[in-house]
């Protein structure tokens, strides 16, 4: 791959398809643990950083981009802590993601 055009640690820009399938892996593991009550008329959206040790052991969480709404914020929040231990991260790359959670992801 090219190397030299990489964004400063963002993942979700520009990444490489190791990381965007990573990614999706930590992701779903977490929003098994993720539960909101949805009111079907409301389309919340939160993004959380997150940090993952060599082990996979999920070491912090934090919102970088709220929903404004309080409630919604904790539950993606709450989410993380409840999985702790996701797949081992492949490079030190990955070891920082941020995930999307979208209240329309639980309505299906």
């Amino acid at each position: 791959g090219q190397e030299g055009g990489r964004e400063g640690g963002t993942v979700g820009g520009i990444g490489s398809g190791l990381t965007e399938v990573y990614t999706l892996k930590v992701s779903l593991a977490i929003k098994k643990n993720w539960t909101f009550a949805v009111t079907r008329d409301v389309n919340l959206r939160a993004v959380v950083e997150i940090s993952i040790a060599e082990d996979g052991k999920i070491l912090s969480s934090k919102i970088v981009e709220s929903s404004n709404n309080s409630l919604f914020d904790t539950s993606t929040l709450q989410a993380v802590k409840n999985t702790e231990y996701v797949t081992k991260p492949p490079t030190e790359r990955e070891r920082r993601l941020r995930i999307n959670f979208n209240s329309q992801d639980l309505s299906e």
